[in-house]
């Protein structure tokens, strides 16, 4: 399997989660908690992002992990990011047990509407990311990076969440939860695999709004955006994600009674940063 296809793949398990979860708001009309079936879904699919392509800095060379905590204790130099860091730090928590903090920043950040501000923080952390992870990763993909952080915007701030700060007590189904295993062997292809590429496609992107300020920023054109439909939970819609290779072959999958999640863009090669 290549590199590509195990990105799009998590790209896609990422929106298959967001789907469910909108289609559950907007049928329940109240806030999503730990009791949702797919509440471990997002979070499962989250997880895979953030550590997809990860890496533990070395002093002769770096080892696959699946350790995301370093990643987001660099946000500690933005004021809006150090509360939740500070109530991550009062849980009870083992201080060994990054994993531990790791998901509980997810979860507090959902639960504030932050995660797609720090997301944006993060790949604009070029030091960071070039740390942290090899050029393979989600993260570091200008195409693919795009549409995770406009699907984490667009799509998550129309769901309320009030979920537990604490990993501990999650709802987690065994068919949905993240094995240690499947993020080494992805990492593993990921630190063998030579240069592979993710193509997705694009329509006028809407201005985007900073929680963490009032200014507004529009997507550079080019860029990958996300446009989202949710119908009512009895009528029915698809939701596609499409890819394509210099041979413009595509994949498009199908989801029935979802709200429709598109992921486009116009550039014709996905290329890592610098």
């Amino acid at each position: 399997m290549s590199i590509a296809t195990l990105r799009q793949g998590t790209l896609e398990f990422l929106q298959t989660a967001l789907r469910h979860l909108l289609v559950e708001q907007s049928s329940s009309r109240s806030s999503i908690d730990d009791e949702s079936s797919f509440v471990a879904m997002l979070l499962d699919a989250l997880e895979r992002v953030f550590t997809f392509g990860l890496v533990k800095p070395g002093i002769f060379f770096d080892s696959v992990s699946d350790d995301v905590w370093p990643v987001f204790e660099s946000l500690d130099r933005l004021s809006w990011a150090k509360p939740v860091l500070e109530e991550i730090k009062s849980l009870p928590l083992d201080d060994a047990n990054n994993k531990e903090k790791s998901r509980s920043f997810i979860r507090i950040t959902l639960n504030r509407h932050i995660l797609g501000d720090c997301c944006q923080a993060i790949v604009q952390d070029t030091t960071t990311l070039h740390k942290y992870y090899t050029i393979e990763s989600i993260l570091r993909r200008e195409d693919d990076r795009s549409i995770f952080v406009q699907l984490v915007h667009y799509s998550l701030q129309g769901i309320e969440f009030q979920l537990r700060p604490t990993t501990k007590i999650m709802k987690s189904p065994s068919s949905l939860s993240l094995s240690s295993s499947t993020i080494t062997n992805n990492n593993n292809n990921i630190s063998s695999s030579g240069a592979a590429t993710a193509v997705v496609s694009v329509s006028p992107a809407p201005k985007m709004k900073s929680k963490a300020g009032s200014s507004t920023s529009t997507p550079r054109k080019g860029k990958s955006i996300v446009t989202l439909d949710t119908p009512s939970s009895s009528s029915s819609s698809s939701g596609s994600f499409i890819s394509s290779s210099s041979s413009t072959t595509s994949t498009t999958t199908k989801t029935t009674a979802s709200p429709k999640l598109s992921l486009s863009s116009t550039s014709s090669s996905s290329s890592p940063t610098s």
